[in-house]
């Protein structure tokens, strides 16, 4: 892919952008196939350490989130370990917000 590779060629926060959102996809496919609602704790940890990086596949997640209840799937994410990973998920990004948040308007050193 093109874009991968233009992507990919700099370490940035791009590259593990688009591994986090890949990674989140395979898991969420895999639990659609085999019907494991464990497997939502390795989804919470890859959504959580893709929020470390960019708060972009958030939306990702929300769209995944509402798209499984769309298709008759709440079975799927209506349960305790879909809460599990989404707490997983939180304990990545609570703090990074929490530090934004107390900085908000501060400028730079």
């Amino acid at each position: 892919m093109p874009a991968l590779l233009g992507a990919g060629h700099v370490m940035g926060p791009t590259t593990f952008d688009i591994l986090a959102w890949a990674a989140l996809a395979l898991v969420v496919v895999r639990i659609g196939r085999t019907g494991n609602p464990r497997l939502w704790i390795l989804g919470g940890l890859v959504l959580g350490l893709g929020l470390a990086n960019k708060h972009s596949v958030g939306f990702f997640a929300v769209a995944i989130f509402v798209g499984v209840l769309l298709s008759g799937g709440w079975r799927l994410v209506l349960n305790r370990w879909f809460l599990a990973g989404a707490s997983v998920a939180a304990c990545f990004t609570i703090p990074d917000l929490w530090w934004q948040a107390a900085h908000a308007g501060r400028p730079l050193p």
